[in-house]
């Protein structure tokens, strides 16, 4: 087996303070880590937005408040938990449906009335174009939290993941190597041990994201959620749908090193190292002025890689 060693003349170390900042101790409750991210301003959002929207189609309708907002919640889990047949089941009297636990928590009606009315964002301020305005304030509210409550340390991800939904939506996607084919694309920036710290929803080829700048998606994807973390000296490690020579370059100009996987078909790349033909366990690279490595090592397949922290000598570490 082989590694790559850290060859890279870096100027920028890592300096940030990466750690908790939640003061939950270790007798703290499940729900007391469940509030640090649906804290009271999120609820309240749900219940402002909540009460406009049904003032509109009701002139006798109830202010909900943050009680009945939670409790609505609260069934709502439950019933992912628990699958009736039907939502109406739930509050059924017969014997092999009885409930004792959502029936005390709000009437059957009230609770359709809720989710008819659940709203997140004021429509009069939705733009005509913007696909995520109706759930955008949440989406903000909650990546505040994230990150309100942990600060990432020296090594980030960015990946993709899925939100399974087989509905009609314009801008559902198909990812046949994700466990969920179908769904809602995320791109998430995680740490290494999974916490995530922002999201982004892909809305399709004319959301907000693909007309930031000229840059390519992935590009503008890459600098959005790396946002606040800049100029620290962080490594971000990515797959190859974001890798590239003008995105490395980027990165280094803001203090953070990239490594990650390449494409075989990358443009600005030299072909004699991503097509060159190696034995297993060989490699072959190539670095230019600016300290960016491609690279091509051979295990049981072809693996292309490009770095701005790692040189192309090896090191012998034993057998696996």
């Amino acid at each position: 087996m082989v590694l790559i060693t850290d060859v890279h003349q870096s100027t920028f170390p890592y300096i940030g303070n990466d750690g908790n900042n939640c003061n939950l101790g270790p007798d703290s409750k499940p729900i007391d880590f469940f509030y640090l991210f649906l804290n009271r301003d999120v609820i309240e959002l749900i219940v402002r937005e909540t009460n406009r929207q049904a003032k509109k189609y009701k002139k006798d309708w109830v202010d909900t408040d943050h009680l009945e907002i939670k409790k609505m919640l609260a069934i709502v889990m439950y019933t992912e938990l628990v699958p009736y047949p039907k939502l109406s089941d739930y509050w059924c009297r017969k014997l092999l449906y009885k409930n004792s636990y959502v029936p005390l928590l709000i009437p059957r009606n009230r609770f359709q009335l809720l989710l008819r009315f659940f709203h997140l964002a004021n429509n009069d301020d939705i733009l005509d174009h913007d696909r995520l305005g109706k759930i955008q304030p949440l989406i903000d509210m909650l990546v505040k939290t994230y990150n309100d409550a942990k600060i990432p340390g020296e090594n980030v991800v960015i990946d993709e993941s899925m939100i399974p939904f087989r509905g009609r939506l314009i801008f559902r996607q198909y990812l046949p190597n994700k466990s969920s084919k179908y769904g809602i694309k995320l791109y998430k920036l995680c740490d290494s041990i999974g916490y995530t710290y922002k999201i982004i929803i892909y809305s399709g080829k004319d959301s907000n994201i693909s007309l930031q700048t000229d840059f390519p998606v992935a590009r503008n994807v890459v600098m959005k959620l790396m946002e606040g973390y800049l100029n620290e000296g962080r490594t971000l490690i990515i797959d190859n749908f974001y890798t590239s020579i003008i995105l490395a370059h980027t990165l280094l100009q803001n203090k953070i090193h990239m490594v990650g996987t390449l494409r075989k078909n990358v443009r600005e790349l030299p072909k004699d190292v991503l097509n060159a033909k190696i034995k297993r366990g060989e490699i072959k690279g190539k670095a230019n002025s600016d300290s960016v490595v491609a690279c091509i090592w051979k295990d049981k397949r072809d693996v292309r890689m490009i770095s701005t922290k790692h040189g192309i000598n090896i090191l012998e570490t034993g057998k696996k």
